[in-house]
Formats: structure tokens, sequence, C-alpha cells
């Protein structure tokens, strides 16, 4: 919960203040954020074949399908969360062009 929290943060400042600086930020807050969701993800699997009550097997259930798909490679985890932050940034300071 805190690094999603802080994910949530460095996301809002990177979009409302678009700097290189905030960028390099989002990129390393996701891949914490990131890198923890896939460890969890993949020992909540311990669980597969226990009886368990509903509320929590639901939410074990969504954490294993809403595990982002990213690789588990440190070096390729960082490369892809530095790209998502800079094409959101390249997003951000597009202009629009009238004709």
């Amino acid at each position: 919960m805190k690094l999603s929290t802080e994910g949530s943060r460095a996301h809002w400042t990177a979009e409302t203040d678009i700097t290189g600086d905030t960028e390099a930020t989002t990129a390393l807050v996701d891949e914490l954020v990131t890198r923890r969701t896939l460890e969890l993800a993949a020992e909540s699997h311990r669980f597969d074949h226990l009886t368990l009550a509903p509320e929590l097997r639901r939410q074990i259930s969504l954490l294993q399908i809403n595990a982002p798909a990213a690789p588990n490679d440190p070096k390729l985890l960082a490369e892809q969360t530095q790209l998502a932050a800079a094409l959101t940034g390249m997003y951000g300071k597009g202009k629009y062009c009238p004709n």
C-alpha cells in the first residue's frame, strides 16, 4: 500500500511538473512497485491448493490476475519503466498545432 501511494504521488508530480527529474523518479518508483507486485503475485501461488475463505481467495485471485505484464529481469524491468515514463512525458509535452 505504501509503495502504491508513493507511485501515485510520483505520477501526479511527473504529470503536473514535467521534467527529466520527475520522469526519472516516476520510472524508479514504478520499477519498485512493479517488482514488489510481481514478487507478491508469485508468492501467492503457494495458496492455490488451499481451502480459503471466499474473501481471501478473491483477494489472492485479484492479485494474480492484475499482476502487471512486466519482465522479471531487473535490467528489462528498469528499461520498461524508463520507457513508459519517457512516453508519458512526451505525451504531456505535446503541443496542439491547428491547421
